[in-house]
């Protein structure tokens, strides 16, 4: 499979109801992995992270002997009809509803999700994405507030997705051996999941925030800590450098931090990397001129069906949250921020 082919949709994604979301748009809310700093986003990937979310993917199942995973998945043209799709990586075989090897469907990032679903122990960084996107998303549904935990949640899926839990190294990559078509057709030259000893996976963690932190409790009980002291950062495979891990011990400690240097040395990228190995919501605000006390607070504003809302802005989402968990709240570029609005932080 060409991998260009999860990112060829560039228009927004109105479809989707995500008018605020352009395909192939780059951002820096990246997985933990990608060390170049730069994500760009794939609309098959985020189309499957709003089935899961919203409960269209019905049942799943996965077989340990062959590494096969396939579920069914409620569709989205015809909300009283389901497709099944499978994902077979012994035989580097994908299943899609009306697939071809010119055509890649959501399908495909629904199957990986699946199979984080079957092994959450080798997919953790994926899933404290979801779990970010999943409270964003039941607060704010698809308005633009959930796009900072969208886009992260996206791109930790496509480095699960393309190399699994290894390294993200061409000689890991397993999507251009990947061969994509009718999952009718595939079944016809591979065993059927009645042929195999297939074990039915949960699907409930998609959408129930209790079960999905029980799945990852259960996983993590059975793996080390990360380590803690300054000389083994937990940071590592991108930033270089010592300040990484002196941040992570002083946000540990509660600490306040202002990190100051020029422009282009690291400072967001640190912090992301960071908080993907903290139990912290992260909520930013991003310093610029113009910004108002709505900008921080909220606003009543109209929606797509021609009502108006309150929305929360970051600094009230950061509040709530708290309430709920432990949240960092990030001024990005704070000193762009006009000092009259600093006093709302008071």
């Amino acid at each position: 499979m060409n991998t260009v082919l999860l990112f060829r949709k560039r228009t927004p994604l109105t479809d989707d109801r995500l008018p605020w979301l352009r395909g192939s748009e780059e951002h820096f809310w990246t997985a933990r992995r990608n060390t170049s700093g730069k994500g760009v986003i794939s609309a098959i990937l985020v189309r499957a992270l709003l089935s899961a979310l919203e409960g269209s993917v019905l049942e799943a199942n996965h077989s340990r002997s062959t590494n096969h995973v396939n579920a069914v998945v409620r569709s989205h043209s015809k909300p009283d009809t389901a497709a099944e799709c499978c994902l077979d990586w012994s035989s580097n075989r994908c299943g899609v509803p009306h697939g071809d090897e010119t055509k890649v469907t959501y399908h495909l990032g629904v199957l990986a999700i699946v199979q984080a679903l079957a092994n959450p122990a080798l997919a953790q960084d994926f899933w404290q994405a979801y779990t970010g996107l999943m409270g964003a998303f039941r607060q704010y549904g698809r308005s633009a507030e959930i796009k900072e935990p969208l886009c992260r949640a996206a791109d930790e899926l496509y480095y699960f997705l393309r190399y699994g839990p290894a390294d993200p190294e061409s000689s890991h990559s397993r999507l251009e051996a990947l061969q994509i078509g009718d999952v009718r057709s595939l079944y016809a030259s591979i065993p059927t999941p009645d042929t195999m000893e297939m074990l039915t996976i949960n699907v409930k963690p998609l959408t129930d925030p209790d079960a999905l932190r029980s799945l990852l409790g259960e996983s993590q009980a059975a793996e080390e800590e990360y380590p803690s002291n300054a000389e083994e950062p937990a940071v590592s495979g991108g930033f270089v450098g010592w300040q990484a891990a002196t941040l992570a011990d002083a946000l540990t400690s509660g600490d306040n931090v202002l990190l100051a240097g020029p422009t282009g040395t690291g400072k967001t990228f640190a912090l992301h990397q960071v908080v993907q190995h903290m139990e912290s919501f992260l909520v930013t605000i991003e310093g610029k001129e113009g910004l108002t006390d709505l900008d921080f607070i909220g606003a009543i504003l109209p929606q797509e069906d021609g009502s108006r809302k309150w929305v929360d802005g970051p600094l009230l989402r950061a509040m709530r949250q708290a309430r709920l968990e432990p949240v960092l709240l990030f001024l990005d570029e704070i000193n762009r921020i006009p000092r009259v609005h600093l006093n709302i932080l008071l």
